[in-house]
């Protein structure tokens, strides 16, 4: 291939990934891979996410290997190669803004303190929809795992909506 090939196919590539760079697009690219979304629904069926089209509920034999206490998250949505892994644990209910942000923060310390070498990049707390009370208190980091690190996003909802008719 001549020069004039590559550059021609690099501004095609370019182009489609500027094209297809959101979630919401009929595809999303990202690096050269094409990805589907759709909704899944999470938490006992009452929060929808998009998450990519292939992602299945990780079978619980894989769990249990995967997060060995008997505390581990009750629904883990999983990529086929169980690589790529979001986990919802749920129980005590929270019923005050002040403690979201609180639990965000004392479990950041926790996993700061229990792994110093957690390299931790990003927080926040906001409205997912202020009318109807929904806060979203969070943060990310990197936890060292064999041959590279593995990407940790942790959050905490405050959901206060109430619903006419059912779910």
């Amino acid at each position: 291939m001549d020069e004039k090939d590559k550059v021609i196919l690099n501004m095609r590539t370019m182009g489609r990934n500027e094209a297809h760079k959101s979630i919401y697009d009929e595809y999303t690219m990202i690096g050269n891979t094409r990805w589907l979304f759709e909704w899944h629904k999470v938490v006992n069926r009452r929060i929808h996410i998009m998450l990519p089209a292939e992602f299945i509920d990780l079978p619980l034999e894989i769990a249990k290997l995967r997060y060995p206490s008997e505390s581990r998250p009750k629904e883990i949505k999983s990529s086929i190669d169980s690589l790529t892994n979001f986990a919802f644990l749920y129980g005590q209910k929270l019923e005050k803004e002040e403690d979201i942000i609180l639990a965000s923060r004392v479990y950041a310390a926790l996993i700061r303190q229990l792994n110093p070498s957690n390299e931790f990049r990003d927080s926040g707390t906001f409205y997912r929809h202020k009318k109807e009370g929904r806060l979203v208190s969070w943060y990310e980091y990197f936890s060292p795992a064999l041959g590279g690190s593995v990407y940790n996003r942790h959050g905490f909802l405050l959901w206060r909506a109430t619903f006419t008719g059912s779910i």
